[in-house]
């Protein structure tokens, strides 16, 4: 985790440079991310109250993210009301969305020792997860869906082809202006000295 926290905080540097507000709402939330693995769930809570103040993309992740960094600081209600708001906007979502939402309330909820509750959001993630995979077999029955299934990850894979094209042409514009800035440092250095 630490190479991936490194390669995520030099990433957010340039899109910080680049002024991305949307790769740094997006680095910052994979950091804290990062950080909820590691256990370092102060930091992570603050990057994610920060990214979450300023941003609605990946909401519902970033409030299951902050609740598991509330329910690691030992903010147990905190953590229940993040779950909370978590679970009343997946309202209508995906039953993969339901299922994260459910297992992070029901997180937030043994951790304050309701383990009814906790239980009972247990078997409503157990059964989005069962709905989604009877979707997935609905799916796969029908090859016209199974198409449009492999057309969709075609697209995917080329929005991601083009993605990291984007962001290797960032980092050799970065690296090109920071060369840029190293020349013009030394070039002044160099006419300060001879006066």
């Amino acid at each position: 985790y630490e190479e991936a926290l490194a390669r995520l905080n030099e990433a957010l540097k340039i899109a910080q440079a680049l002024r991305s507000n949307r790769y740094i709402e997006f680095l910052r939330g994979n950091i804290a991310g990062i950080f909820n693995q590691l256990g370092r769930y102060k930091e992570a809570a603050a990057a994610l109250e920060e990214t979450l103040s300023s941003t609605s993309e990946n909401r519902l992740q970033r409030l299951t993210q902050l609740t598991n960094a509330y329910v690691g600081l030992g903010l147990k209600t905190r953590a229940l009301e993040t779950a909370e708001e978590a679970v009343a906007l997946a309202q209508g979502s995906p039953p993969d969305e339901t299922a994260l939402v459910m297992t992070t309330r029901a997180w937030a909820l043994q951790s304050l020792e309701r383990f009814e509750a906790a239980s009972a959001d247990l078997q409503r993630a157990l059964a989005a997860f069962e709905a989604r995979i009877a979707s997935v077999e609905s799916a796969t029955a029908n090859t016209a869906k199974v198409d449009q299934i492999g057309d969709t990850v075609d697209s995917l894979d080329r929005a991601l082809q083009r993605l990291a094209d984007k962001l290797e042409e960032t980092e050799s514009t970065a690296n090109t202006a920071i060369r840029h800035l190293e020349e013009t440092v030394s070039s002044l250095g160099a006419r300060i000295e001879h006066g």
